[in-house]
């Protein structure tokens, strides 16, 4: 919900809020999470933080054409045909009207959009749109993915980087693990953006939680370590430079740093005993000053509440990932709902079967 607008001197810009709030439930804990390991872990988090990697949602669905990191590069290399042809590509669950107009699309090429043109919903806009330039101009692929937002261009991009970023934190936490090594890098001047690597005498006053890792950009650091030759290598393996990073209004692209650690603010929990899986276990802004949460300490499920407050970029995602130690994904996320809920409902006809954990594993691998 959104209230209290005022008038100000200033726009408000991309990153410029300091955070999030996240109320979260984590409902129908399994019996071998006893209360006191749930508390450990928890403990472990607010104590320790996690890595900081970008969420899986920054990367798309697995049952998409492309991921979105993938149209991100070839948007950087300006193969902007492949980057359409990536976005336009078949998806799991297309409806069958959209479904055959992306089967025209792949089979007719580009010299003959019309049909896909007119195959197409006027429900999927951007599609719509970019197949509309293609009847008019064919083979003028970059024209064509103008007619997306620039936002959601960028967000290709951004995903891009984020996905090199997640590869370089796990080679160096498996390489190094949590302590700083000679060559890291660090805030020189975090509001300023500048940084400084760690020699022979500043590693020995460093911790973890001051490690940063670059994420990639034209202005962008690289530690001064064997960490920089995974950076090396993702732009070399995707066959990009450097040079294509910037000089572009469209997809330029400076860079950041990211902590390795992020410890939550305001770090709570706390598990609690219910009936259903449906029962409203915490208060929010559309719930009326009269409600009471469905707990009852007698009830056959147990559901662990989560309260914590993260920076700008940084994903509850993630710490819902390393408190309870499964993965992240919507699929797997989406499974373990489906039969949370079956198994509620004590369902022994076979309309709620699911898919086997290990199935599950399969599909995410």
């Amino acid at each position: 919900m959104m209230g209290n607008y005022e008038y100000v001197a200033n726009d408000l810009k991309l990153g410029d809020h300091s955070g999030n709030h996240f109320l979260v439930v984590v409902r129908a804990l399994d019996d071998a999470a006893s209360d006191a390991l749930v508390d450990a872990a928890c403990r472990k988090v607010q104590t320790h933080g996690f890595l900081n990697y970008f969420g899986l949602q920054r990367f798309g669905n697995a049952d998409a054409g492309a991921r979105t990191h993938d149209i991100g590069r070839e948007l950087i290399r300006r193969n902007y045909r492949a980057a359409l042809d990536a976005i336009m590509a078949p998806r799991a669950h297309d409806t069958g009207d959209v479904s055959h107009a992306r089967d025209l699309y792949k089979r007719l090429g580009a010299q003959n959009m019309q049909p896909a043109f007119d195959a197409m919903p006027s429900r999927m806009t951007f599609e719509r749109a970019m197949l509309g330039v293609l009847v008019k101009a064919p083979n003028n692929f970059d024209l064509a993915l103008r007619e997306l937002p620039r936002p959601l261009r960028m967000l290709y991009c951004h995903a891009w980087q984020s996905y090199h970023f997640n590869n370089a934190l796990s080679c160096r936490i498996e390489k190094y693990g949590l302590k700083p090594i000679v060559g890291d890098l660090v805030w020189q001047d975090e509001a300023a953006g500048t940084v400084r690597h760690l020699t022979d005498d500043t590693v020995q006053t460093a911790t973890i939680n001051d490690v940063l890792l670059p994420v990639i950009g034209h202005a962008s650091a690289l530690p001064n370590n064997d960490i920089a030759d995974v950076y090396k290598k993702a732009l070399d393996d995707d066959g990009i430079t450097t040079d294509m990073l910037s000089n572009d209004t469209d997809f330029s692209l400076y860079g950041d740093y990211r902590s390795v650690l992020v410890r939550p603010r305001n770090f709570q929990w706390r598990t609690v005993r219910h009936r259903t899986m449906n029962d409203n276990l915490v208060r929010t802004p559309m719930d009326d000053a009269d409600f009471e949460p469905a707990t009852d300490p007698d009830g056959p499920l147990r559901s662990l509440i989560l309260d914590f407050s993260l920076g700008p970029s940084t994903y509850a995602t993630m710490l819902y990932r390393e408190v309870t130690r499964t993965s992240s994904s919507s699929s797997f996320q989406a499974y373990r709902s489906k039969k949370a809920r079956a198994d509620d409902a004590d369902s022994a006809d076979g309309d709620d079967e699911v898919a086997s954990e290990d199935e599950v594993g399969k599909q995410l691998l």
